[in-house]
Parts: C-alpha cells; sequence; structure tokens
C-alpha cells in the first residue's frame, strides 16, 4: 500500500511541476504579448548592477552607483521592463499537493527529491517505467 502511495504522490508532483511550469510560461507570454521585456538582474557587487534578458541572459544594462544607479537606468531604459520575482511570486504560493495516507514530511521529502535530485531515470524507475 505505502508503493502504491509513494508512487502516486511522485506522479502528483510531476503533473504539480508541469502545470506550474506551463503557468509560469502563460504568465510570461501574457506580458510580452503586450510588447513588456522580462528582466532579471540586481546587485552584482557592493555598488554594481545589472539588467539582463530573463529569456536570453543578454546583459542589457550595466553600472554602478548603488540603488540610485540601478534606480536612474531602470527610468531611463526600462519603461516596459518587467522584472521576473514580483511577475512570478504568486505561482510559489499554491500549495504542493498532498497524498492522504503519506506523513507531511515524506511528501514533502518527496518533493524535494523529485525536484532537486532525482535524474529521469531514478524516477522511471521508482514508477516502475
Amino acid at each position: 500500500m505505502t508503493d502504491q502511495l509513494v508512487r502516486q504522490h511522485i506522479r502528483a508532483i510531476l503533473r504539480f511541476e508541469e502545470e506550474h511550469d506551463q503557468r509560469h510560461e502563460d504568465l510570461l507570454k501574457d506580458y510580452e504579448v503586450k510588447g513588456h521585456r522580462i528582466v532579471s538582474g540586481g546587485q552584482t557587487g557592493q555598488d554594481t548592477w545589472d539588467v539582463t534578458d530573463y529569456r536570453t541572459g543578454e546583459t542589457i544594462v550595466e553600472g554602478d552607483g548603488g540603488l540610485e544607479g540601478y534606480a536612474k537606468a531602470v527610468e531611463e531604459h526600462g519603461e516596459m521592463w518587467l522584472h521576473i520575482d514580483p511577475i512570478t511570486m504568486h505561482l510559489y504560493d499554491i500549495p504542493d499537493p498532498a497524498t492522504p495516507g503519506l506523513p507531511e514530511s515524506l511528501c514533502e521529502a518527496l518533493a524535494m527529491w523529485v525536484r532537486d535530485q532525482a535524474s529521469d531515470e531514478d524516477i522511471d524507475q521508482v514508477l516502475g517505467g
């Protein structure tokens, strides 16, 4: 019984991750269709910073002057820029799936294993595929 529940939970985590990735991609496309450029970056040193294109990793602008220099560059160049963090932050508020019959701590450990440690081959082996 526990083996079946473990496999069921792993499948639920895999579905959850696929759905999360799709929600993430749909959200970015919605902004991009409206003409926004999704950016990343920020502080790279004590007073240095950069802004990169989230999709390509291309450095768009970089400089120094701390937060003041960063804010000035964003004001001058970034009218249609949106930083990745605030637009996707709410996607991480969705709780992981739980599988009735498995302890919460095991569900959490399996989710961490699937996301951070398991290879596709490891997962296939456990799922019997």
